[in-house]
């Protein structure tokens, strides 16, 4: 799967996949509007963390959370959110984002 291609269903699933409600309601919870995510990038791990980058469209800033998935931590308590929007060394280490960035400015997304 290409990166355009992971960045369309990442942010697909973000925005109305019923399995994603968790996440979605979150960030609603902690100020973004699910349609103007754009998931950028995803990860979790064994220990019930959960990992990713996303671009608000609204103001096309970047950011990189972490959250726990574990029962009873659920919930916008344990989401850590990191503004990572113009860090040059972030944005070379993660090439998807420049490729989400330019999917908004030509609407593809």
């Amino acid at each position: 799967m290409s990166y355009k291609e992971e960045i369309k269903e990442l942010t697909e699933l973000v925005r109305s996949d019923d399995d994603w409600s968790d996440i979605r309601n979150i960030l609603n919870e902690v100020g973004f509007m699910s349609g103007e995510i754009v998931m950028a990038g995803f990860a979790e791990n064994e220990d019930e963390r959960e990992f990713g980058i996303f671009i608000n469209k609204a103001d096309l800033k970047v950011y990189e959370y972490e959250r726990s998935t574990a029962d009873g931590e659920n919930n916008s308590k344990n989401i850590y959110l990191y503004e990572k929007t113009g860090d040059r060394v972030f944005y070379a280490q993660q090439p998807h984002i420049e490729l989400a960035l330019e999917m908004i400015s030509k609407n593809e997304i």
